[in-house]
């Protein structure tokens, strides 16, 4: 991290407001208080008050129909005559809607856009997966079409909205929604053993993260919070709103009593040391080249800003400011109560998670999230797939915490009478263990044969460099090595390019893109024509281990080929998609 920008602050005073480290690692000019740093999704903060402050003057509430609302939002949903999507689903990123698509979250225009051309930038992403209000998965389009929303129903432009009614009343004097590498903006980077400067991108959906702030006005964003939404004379949400946007509403852990989570715009956060986590509400922020965090507790009487300008993680950060602010404070465990095995016995099992937040890595979500839940000397437990068990610790007869936590974070409910394992804000439903390791351990043993594959086939053009095979017995060897790099060949560029320096590949066509489109063509034409001529050369390979490898690996590949395909990525074109 070049640079950190950070606000401590309490009820009544700020504790301390400045920065440590530069904003510029050239010029070495030492980070201020009034240095601006991209908050990214905090922004989504502002847009929740802003959207709170339109309900209060009527404009609409929360179970306002998006269909109603804004008929030009060309949004999907199959269940919108039981389910429909409403403004406290936007909130709550639990419309179902798919996060950004790659290909569309940098505006490269050079110029802001209208609001409503940026929701439309976003159409593919506006289909609900599953029925609304029944699970999370975050969503940055929900937020544009809320910026949509705001824009149309006050009369002004999003931007104008939000300064005069949130930003221009706190005396926040340096936010606004623009970004250059001028001073005093501080310059992004990111970091891969080398400092990487990043470019002051605009993305398409302000509402959704464009706003650059210091730690001098987070000092008076945060004493806002603390202060039940009021800061001097000025009331910018009512105490009772304030608490609605704390707590989760429409998912189904909410309605059987798990309000702990992502509410409206703002999030439960836990932070301190592995021994005394506290419990606090706020939002984290990513955005080219920062990394943002705004945590706040009414009940502590305290809250904290951090920003770095080097696209890092905060989380030892934010435990260590965590344990500075409240380490005159006790930890206050819930009570805990006896298991009732009797109770739990149909929830227990094995389980995938199934609200991915980008439908373009379901494939992966679906093949690694799973989660046993089990019960050994009368205590629940939960193992992630290669990690190690877990206890749950009852605080009601089917809600959990983990051992140092502070709240209930884990609910077993029901969804349409199928047994559902809330952990967190993920989504777990019940899944019949065999076929599912079943297919696990064929897509697995499709990696590593594969990966074998490769050295062998160094072996195999030694020996044919040397005469001792054939250049038909090469080929006939090596197809299948070649299925398994095209599928490198595509894997490769996706994951160089999905980091936020390197987005802007998926946008247009080029090498990146071209390499992903070739390679998730030949992988399943090189993995059948491996199979194929596997199992035509069955009798004529002497080498009993040797010939069912062959036809082991090339099934194995043809497998995770349809597997791949059903998840959409055969001629995959990323810059359409």
């Amino acid at each position: 991290m070049p640079g950190l920008s950070i606000a401590l602050v309490h009820r009544d005073s700020v504790i301390w407001r400045g920065g440590i480290g530069v904003v510029d690692r050239v010029t070495k000019e030492p980070v201020s208080q009034t240095d601006l740093f991209r908050i990214g999704s905090i922004t989504k903060t502002f847009t929740s008050l802003a959207v709170q402050r339109l309900i209060k003057e009527g404009k609409f509430s929360l179970d306002s129909k998006l269909l109603a609302l804004a008929p030009e939002v060309p949004f999907e949903n199959v269940w919108e005559a039981e389910a429909p999507v409403r403004v406290i689903n936007l909130l709550e990123h639990t419309a179902g809607f798919d996060d950004m698509h790659l290909n569309a979250f940098i505006n490269d225009t050079g110029k802001k856009i209208p609001v409503l051309e940026e929701v439309l930038i976003h159409k593919k992403a506006l289909h609900s997966r599953w029925k609304p209000g029944t699970r999370h998965s975050y969503s940055n389009p929900g937020y544009v079409v809320l910026g949509f929303l705001i824009e149309k129903y006050s009369g002004m432009p999003y931007e104008d909205y939000i300064l005069k009614q949130i930003i221009l009343p706190l005396k926040m004097t340096h936010t606004n929604f623009d970004y250059t590498l001028e001073p005093p903006y501080s310059k992004g980077y990111s970091y891969d053993g080398k400092y990487h400067e990043s470019a002051p991108v605009m993305i398409n959906g302000r509402a959704a993260g464009a706003i650059s702030s210091c730690s001098e006005d987070m000092a008076r964003y945060i004493l806002m919070f603390l202060n039940e939404g009021q800061l001097d004379s000025s009331k910018i949400v009512s105490p009772a709103a304030l608490i609605d946007m704390e707590h989760q509403h429409s998912t189904l852990r909410a309605i059987n009593g798990l309000t702990y989570g992502y509410g409206l715009g703002l999030s439960t956060k836990l932070s301190g040391s592995d021994k005394n986590k506290k419990h606090f509400f706020g939002h984290d922020g990513g955005m080219v080249g920062f990394s943002s965090d705004l945590n706040y507790s009414r009940e502590l009487g305290v809250g904290f800003f951090i920003s770095n300008n080097g696209e890092a993680g905060n989380h030892k950060i934010t435990d260590l400011i965590t344990e500075f602010l409240v380490n005159y404070a006790p930890s206050d465990l819930p009570m805990t109560k006896k298991l009732n095995k009797e109770k739990i016995k149909t929830w227990l099992g094995y389980y995938k998670r199934n609200n991915s937040r980008n439908e373009i890595i379901k494939c992966v979500d679906d093949l690694l999230s799973s989660r046993t839940l089990f019960v050994e000397n009368d205590t629940l437990f939960t193992a992630a797939f290669l990690q190690k068990k877990e206890a749950l610790i009852p605080v009601g007869e089917v809600q959990f915490r983990k051992y140092n936590q502070p709240i209930a974070t884990s609910i077993l409910v029901e969804d349409n009478g199928k047994p559902v394992l809330f952990v967190g804000e993920n989504y777990y439903e019940k899944v019949p263990p065999i076929p599912y390791n079943i297919n696990r351990a064929i897509i697995l043993g499709a990696l590593s044969f594969g990966s074998i594959s490769v050295i062998l086939s160094i072996v195999w053009i030694i020996l044919f460099c040397t005469k001792r095979i054939t250049g038909r017995a090469l080929m006939n060897r090596s197809v299948a090595t070649c299925a398994f790099l095209s599928f490198i060949m595509m894997l490769t560029p996706f994951i160089l390019s999905v980091n936020l320096k390197n987005i802007q590949n998926f946008s247009s066509v080029n090498g990146w893109t071209l390499t992903i489109l070739m390679g998730s063509i030949l992988l399943p034409f090189l993995s059948f024509w491996s199979l194929y001529r596997s199992i035509g050369v069955w009798k004529s390979t002497r080498n009993k281990i040797l010939r069912c490898f062959q036809v082991i690996n090339a099934a194995c590949l043809s497998y995770f080929s349809i597997y791949l395909a059903v998840y959409g990525w055969f001629a995959i074109r990323i810059w359409t998609y």
